[in-house]
């Protein structure tokens, strides 16, 4: 059974198709992940190719979930996501991003 949250009930009907049809080894890289830890786990234990994707939402301060993965996950499972012009760092919203400001994640995911 699926334990996910609220924010991704669109994954319960989903999981079981997943696990059928998806052999464990494949690459997969879950994009803008906005789940639990607990969720992650979940991926990553079931599939050994999984690629966590966390966007610039994790520099955010209600974003608990994500700083809880991001503290928790293995550094070769992450994909820090900086390609979107509309994920911008807490304390920059407002306009689009550019590859400069890009810094402020990485420098808020490694404090």
């Amino acid at each position: 059974m699926w334990e996910g949250t609220k924010q991704n009930k669109s994954l319960i009907p989903t999981w079981p198709t997943i696990q059928a049809n998806v052999p464990q080894d494949w690459p997969i890289h879950v994009h803008c992940f906005n789940e639990t830890w607990k969720v992650c786990q979940r991926w990553l234990s079931t599939y050994s190719g999984c690629k966590i994707g966390l966007t610039m939402m994790v520099t955010f301060q209600d974003a608990g979930n994500l700083h809880e993965v991001a503290k928790k996950i293995p550094l070769d499972r992450l994909l820090l996501e900086t390609d979107s012009p509309y994920f911008m760092p807490d304390k920059v919203c407002g306009s689009t991003t550019e590859e400069g400001k890009h810094v402020c994640t990485r420098r808020d995911f490694q404090s």
